[in-house]
């Protein structure tokens, strides 16, 4: 929700539920625009600055504009200038989330973006008008990142991302929204735990080509069955002590099945008999949000995708990558403001510092274990 901000109706938006407001740069003299931002940041709610050239963009950052958007309409007289972001982009410090707005028809213009440096891009009409809005939305958000085809570059997919841990709506569609790959809930008792009907009622909100995961610890196999496939989960996570038996009878019922393992564990030289999609590697203390050397991956299996997890934040994930090289990563406590609530920043950080990474030969983000459009 986007409350333009006007005198009294800053506290108003923040009271109503807004998470921002959007402070158009044109719109307001310095001192306005300066007084604006302070309230804002004052009550708790994020400012988009919208800014039009380089001029208005000094004046955003002169009054500490942390979220800034580029414009490529002219307010006056509605005209698109599809290269004005580019040019302004190069003024942008790395510091600032960026946004680019208005004149991005698909995929295409939001791969081209992403390649000149914005963090994200404010899409309207073109999905409004759209013959089906949902499979325009799910087209934008699978645009690679890197230059479009014939830009002159190769385009790659980055590692894959799963946000773990989530309690609430707020945080799911922000994960996603900051394009998070897959999204994890625990059913195991934890301070983390989430009710099964909370989670039905989330998981009808996400984008369909997000992988929603439940993770389970030591459960009934026919319960973590049953709740899988009640919800509509695209994933079963087992983080506890579960025979290979147990996993392979509810791989062989659920879409996808995660067979989590702590470094070290013996358990990893049979990790075929599990017959789990993929390997989720932890700490010796599963859950505890404690970094483990990292050097213990490479007795890990390479006959699957491998998730790293354990204590992973936004200052070391892409260290870990760089050293693991895994297909994705996972995390929960290392971005969250407090347990079972996620911060905005943190969860921004860690997706920009985790697909920063790039590495020769790397061929994890093309095996992706999910599909949506064969789970329709």
């Amino acid at each position: 929700r986007i409350q333009h901000l006007l005198n009294s109706d800053v506290g108003d938006a923040r009271l109503m539920g807004a998470d921002a407001g959007l402070l158009i740069a044109a719109a307001l003299d310095d001192a306005e625009l300066g007084d604006f931002a302070a309230l804002a940041s004052e009550i708790g709610l994020d400012a988009l600055v919208e800014v039009h050239d380089e001029a208005e963009l000094e004046r955003a950052l002169l009054v500490g504009a942390a979220l800034v958007g580029v414009n490529q309409r002219n307010l006056s007289t509605f005209e698109v200038d599809t290269d004005r972001a580019t040019r302004v982009a190069a003024a942008i410090p790395s510091t600032v989330c960026s946004v680019a707005e208005s004149g991005i028809s698909g995929p295409g213009e939001a791969a081209a973006l992403a390649a000149a440096g914005y963090d994200a891009v404010l899409v309207g009409e073109s999905v409004v008008t759209s013959v089906d809005r949902r499979a325009a939305v799910s087209a934008l958000r699978r645009a690679p990142l890197g230059p479009p085809d014939g830009g002159g570059g190769e385009s790659r997919r980055p590692v894959f991302v799963t946000i773990c841990g989530g309690t609430n709506q707020e945080d799911a569609l922000l994960a996603t929204a900051l394009g998070a790959d897959a999204v994890g809930f625990i059913f195991a008792p934890s301070n983390r735990q989430v009710a099964t009907p909370i989670v039905r009622d989330i998981v009808r909100q996400l984008p369909p080509e997000v992988m929603t995961v439940g993770v389970f610890r030591d459960q009934s196999r026919e319960r973590v069955v049953e709740v899988v496939n009640t919800i509509g989960l695209r994933a079963a996570q087992l983080h506890g002590n579960e025979s290979p038996e147990t996993c392979r009878w509810i791989a062989d019922r659920v879409p996808i099945t995660i067979r989590a393992l702590p470094a070290g564990s013996p358990d990893l030289r049979r990790i075929d008999d599990f017959g789990a999609d993929l390997l989720l590697l932890d700490s010796p203390v599963p859950g505890s949000g404690t970094v483990f050397d990292w050097s213990l991956a490479e007795g890990a299996p390479s006959n699957r995708p491998m998730l790293l997890a354990g204590g992973l934040d936004p200052e070391n994930v892409a260290q870990a990558i760089a050293k693991v090289r895994p297909f994705g990563v996972d995390v929960a406590s290392g971005v969250e403001a407090e347990s079972g609530r996620k911060d905005p920043r943190l969860l921004r950080a860690f997706l920009k510092a985790a697909r920063s990474v790039e590495f020769e030969g790397y061929d994890g983000g093309e095996r992706r274990p999910f599909d949506w459009e064969e789970h329709q």
